[in-house]
């Protein structure tokens, strides 16, 4: 080989590795700048699949939101509701301490009024009338303590006393559940217990009160 020749075929041994270093951040560039539009582009049409996929599934998700709805009242339609015991209440009066054996006539009952006018056809309209409300009777087993029997012997003395109370209704742990709370009661009437030297049975006493009115609370 002559020397010019050699000269450029070195000059190229020695220039090539400069060029790739020199081609290298380019190229990096490049290469960045491709990611970049690419990822951009990721993103756009993330977003547009996402809001057809939201318009899409929104549709679905209401109509499974409306039978889970539907489900969970059917459910609790289904729950099992075991009644109360009648054996688990007690007794409140203002002013009286005691328990009884026994609770009635919790009751309320509006009066029907029977109208008719001449020239209407052959019915009878029913209208209410007065409102009563039942005597609530309470018996209890007989002990020295008198003071049921005090407070009628005030109504027999003509000094009425009139007491608010309530019947209250327990679940089998002992909580409040159903109350009855009655207002202005007095005691109307006094029964002393039936005796019999061949029973085997507590003596009973039972105590009868007018009310003027009733409420269930739950």
């Amino acid at each position: 080989m002559d020397g010019a020749v050699t000269q450029r075929l070195g000059e190229r041994v020695v220039d090539e590795p400069v060029l790739f270093e020199e081609r290298q951040p380019v190229e990096a560039g490049r290469r960045d700048g491709h990611l970049k539009v690419v990822a951009a582009a990721r993103a756009v049409v993330d977003a547009q699949f996402g809001c057809v996929g939201e318009r899409l599934l929104q549709q679905p998700l209401q109509r499974f939101g409306r039978h889970a709805a539907m489900v969970a009242a059917r459910i609790e339609a289904m729950a099992r509701h075991d009644p109360y015991k009648a054996f688990n209440f007690r007794v409140e009066i203002e002013g009286i301490t005691a328990a009884f054996s026994e609770v009635s006539g919790l009751e309320s009952e509006v009066e029907v009024i029977d109208y008719r006018e001449g020239g209407e056809p052959t019915h009878v309209r029913k209208l209410p009338g007065l409102r009563k409300y039942g005597n609530i009777v309470l018996k209890r087993g007989l002990t020295q303590d008198a003071q049921l029997w005090n407070w009628h012997k005030q109504v027999l003395d003509g000094n009425v006393q009139r007491r608010n109370g309530s019947v209250i209704l327990l679940d089998d742990q002992g909580n409040e559940r159903i109350r009855w709370h009655f207002h202005d009661s007095w005691p109307c009437k006094y029964v002393g217990p039936t005796l019999n030297a061949k029973s085997n049975d507590v003596a009973i006493e039972t105590l009868e009160l007018a009310h003027e009115g009733i409420e269930l609370v739950v």
